[in-house]
């Protein structure tokens, strides 16, 4: 599992990073994305990890989160579950399309949207 800690972070900021950062200041919007992962930290989630690394969500005045992980099939339940007690963030997850498909197929009240990237 991945940890990140201040001081990764600290040494990963550049001083072209500060200079972007000094341009939004008074501008940031603070948005709160809650992500489920469909498993832990790991390589496959490389472009999320980096993000956080190099302080981009930050930078962008978006404040993430993540849901602990859970059982596969899990996920879309736990995204509505979730968004639903927090109607003013986003909340978004990863899941493979085999699990997606019947999870939702078995309960349309979950009203979760595939989207593909």
């Amino acid at each position: 599992m991945w940890r990140l800690s201040s001081a990764t972070l600290r040494e990963r900021k550049t001083s072209s990073t500060n200079r972007f950062r000094s341009t939004l200041r008074g501008k940031r919007f603070k948005h709160a994305l809650a992500l489920q992962l469909d498993y832990y930290m790991s390589p496959q989630f490389a472009g999320v990890a980096s993000a956080l690394v190099n302080d981009n969500y930050g930078t962008k005045g978006i404040d993430i989160s993540f849901l602990p992980t859970c059982p596969v099939g899990h996920e879309q339940a736990h995204v509505r579950k979730y968004q639903d007690a927090n109607p003013a963030g986003i909340t978004m997850g990863t899941i493979e399309q085999n699990i997606f498909v019947p999870t939702l197929a078995a309960n349309p009240g979950l009203k979760t949207t595939a989207v593909a990237s």
